[in-house]
C-alpha cells in the first residue's frame, strides 16, 4: 500500500466536500445560506503550495464559502488565506466566509490577522471537539429506520474524540458505512474515510 502524502490528504477533503456539497454546511455547523454550486476558481498568479486548497462554494445569497484544512493555524496561514480571499473578492465582488477545518490531532491556532489598516479573521472548526460516540449512535439509529444521514459525518468520524482508541473507532465507522444502501456511494465513503485515517492509525491497520 502506498503511503498517502499531505497533498492527497488535502485532496480528500476537497473531494468529500465537493461530493456532498449540499450537506457541508450542516456538517460544519455554520449558520450560512445553503450551497448552490461548487465554485471552481484558479488564480495563476498565486503561488501554489502542497497545502493550498482551492475549495469554494457559491451560496444561495451569492456569497462564497472558502473552505480550508489546516492542522495548526499560523500567522503565515492567515496571510496566505487573506491573499487568496482578496483575489476572490476582486473577481466576484461579494462576501467571503473562510472556514478552516482542523483534524483531531490539531489545535486551536491564530484566527485573527490585524495589520493595523486591515483586519482579517477565519472561523476554525476543531474536529477533536466533536463526540464520535454520540454521532455513531445517532447514525446507527437513522440507518436502521431508513432515515437520511449526512455521509460527511461518517467520513470524518475517526478524527473526532471518542472513548474508543483510534483503531477501534475506525473499525466501528467502517462497519457502519457498510450499511449504506447505495454500493457506489458506500465504496466512495469508505475509501475517503480510510485515506483520512492514514495519519491516525498505523500502517498495518
Amino acid at each position: 500500500m502506498q503511503k498517502i502524502n499531505q497533498q492527497n490528504y488535502d485532496l480528500v477533503f476537497k473531494e468529500a466536500f465537493s461530493l456532498f456539497n449540499n450537506k457541508s454546511l450542516n456538517f460544519l455547523g455554520v449558520d450560512l445560506p445553503s450551497v448552490s454550486s461548487f465554485l471552481d476558481t484558479e488564480f495563476p498568479e498565486v503561488e501554489t503550495t502542497n497545502d493550498m486548497m482551492d475549495m469554494n462554494f457559491r451560496l444561495k445569497d451569492g456569497s462564497i464559502l472558502h473552505l480550508e484544512e489546516e492542522t495548526d493555524l499560523s500567522r503565515k496561514d492567515l496571510i496566505r488565506f487573506a491573499h487568496y480571499d482578496l483575489r476572490l473578492y476582486n473577481k466576484y465582488n461579494t462576501t467571503i466566509h473562510t472556514v478552516v477545518l482542523t483534524p483531531a490531532n490539531g489545535s486551536p491556532g491564530t484566527k485573527i490577522l490585524d495589520t493595523g489598516n486591515l483586519q482579517y479573521n477565519v472561523l476554525q472548526i476543531v474536529l477533536a471537539n466533536r463526540d464520535a460516540d454520540l454521532l455513531l449512535a445517532r447514525i446507527t439509529i437513522a440507518l436502521e429506520k431508513g432515515d437520511p444521514i449526512n455521509e460527511l459525518e461518517l467520513i470524518f468520524t475517526p478524527l473526532m474524540k471518542s472513548r474508543l482508541n483510534r483503531t477501534e473507532l475506525l473499525k466501528k465507522t467502517i462497519e457502519l458505512e457498510k450499511k449504506l444502501l447505495k454500493s457506489e456511494l458506500r465504496e466512495k465513503v469508505r475509501e475517503l474515510t480510510l485515506i483520512l485515517a492514514d495519519k491516525i492509525v498505523d500502517r498495518k491497520i
